[in-house]
Formats: structure tokens, C-alpha cells, sequence
């Protein structure tokens, strides 16, 4: 019987090296649950974080680590919704600035096109119907 408590000893010496080992070692999951089963302070704690605690453990660590990488990569792809978004309003700023500029430049168009007709309707053509419908009527406009 001695033999058997100093092997069962030997065996409880060894489960809580591991455990302490895993503690230090694991990942966050495997490191709270080995804490746990230490500070529990009773024999059966030990084997049982060795013979299933450790394993429930590493699985909630995987599905943490899968989680994270998942949302690490949603944020890259983010991330690059977010700079074509960013090249889509640089773009779109520059049709606004092209459409300004046209706007400018019809406005200013219509001023000579105005000063242009004023000079034209001054001179010896005074008093004549140039309207577009006047002009239709007698034929010098085709469609």
C-alpha cells in the first residue's frame, strides 16, 4: 500500500507540474480554466481540468481565435470599402468642379452671345424680327 500512495503521489506531483505548465503556457481560455482548477485547492480538480477542463477550454480558445480573425478580416475588407468610398467622393468632387466650370462657362457665353446680339440688333438690322420663329418661318432654319 505505501507503493500506492507514493505512485498516487507521483501522479498528483506530476497532474499539477501540467497544469501549472498550462497555466503559464495556454492560451486565455486554457490559462483562466487551469487557474481555476489550481485555486480550487481540492483533489479532484486537478485530474478533471487534465482529463476534460483543458480540452473545453482549447475549444473556447479556438472559437475566440476563429471570432478574431473573422473580424480582422471584415475590417480589412472595411477598410477598403471605405477607400473606394473615399476615391468615389474624390471623383465624384471633380465632376462637381467640372460642372462648375461648365456652368461658368455657359453663363459666360450667354453674356457674349447677349453683347454679341445687342451690337448685331444695333446696327443697320435695327427694328428686324430675328426671333427663331421669324427665322423659321422664313426658311433660314431646317430641322
Amino acid at each position: 500500500m505505501i507503493t500506492r500512495i507514493s505512485a498516487g503521489r507521483g501522479r498528483c506531483e506530476e497532474g499539477r507540474a501540467k497544469v501549472l505548465e498550462m497555466s503559464r503556457n495556454g492560451g486565455p481560455g486554457v490559462k483562466r480554466a487551469a487557474s481555476e482548477a489550481i485555486d480550487a485547492g481540492t483533489t479532484a480538480a486537478l485530474p478533471a481540468f487534465l482529463e476534460k477542463g483543458q480540452y473545453t477550454a482549447r475549444e473556447e480558445d479556438d472559437r475566440v481565435e476563429e471570432a478574431a480573425a473573422k473580424a480582422r478580416s471584415a475590417a480589412v475588407e472595411a477598410a477598403g470599402h471605405a477607400q473606394d468610398a473615399e476615391d468615389s467622393a474624390a471623383k465624384t468632387a471633380g465632376f462637381a468642379l467640372d460642372a462648375s466650370h461648365s456652368t461658368d462657362d455657359a453663363e459666360a457665353s450667354a453674356v457674349a452671345a447677349d453683347k454679341g446680339f445687342e451690337t448685331f440688333a444695333g446696327s443697320e438690322n435695327q427694328g428686324k424680327d430675328y426671333s427663331h420663329a421669324n427665322i423659321s418661318k422664313k426658311g433660314y432654319v431646317t430641322h
